[in-house]
């Protein structure tokens, strides 16, 4: 699945049923090549950050967690990782000499 399809997408909670957020953004850790959690928006209060050991599944049609408190306020290195500044999409991809070959559109 390509996150263009799944950017936007619900996510609810078990626990309660209810939509508590939708998919902004992956965030990767540039070292292990990772998804390591999700940036959310439409989240109540601060919290806008789902850790990605945190979700039950990535379903096609929602993302589903246990409770709302699996999602949290990005600390620590999670948080330098969520910064716009280390989003993927839109990156320049280089050669291992350094020459440009495009930009990251899409992920899948």
């Amino acid at each position: 699945m390509r996150f263009s399809e799944a950017k936007n997408r619900k996510v609810m909670s078990t626990s309660g049923a209810v939509a508590v957020g939708k998919l902004q953004a992956l965030i990767v850790d540039p070292r292990t090549a990772h998804i390591v959690a999700l940036s959310l928006k439409k989240t109540e209060g601060n919290a806008d950050t789902l850790p990605w050991n945190n979700m039950q599944s990535f379903g096609r049609d929602a993302i589903t967690i246990e409770s709302l408190d699996r999602i949290m306020v990005a600390e620590g290195e999670l948080a330098v990782l969520s910064d716009k500044h280390h989003a993927v999409i839109g990156k320049r991809v280089l050669t291992e000499t350094g020459d440009e070959i495009g930009k990251v559109k899409d992920i899948e």
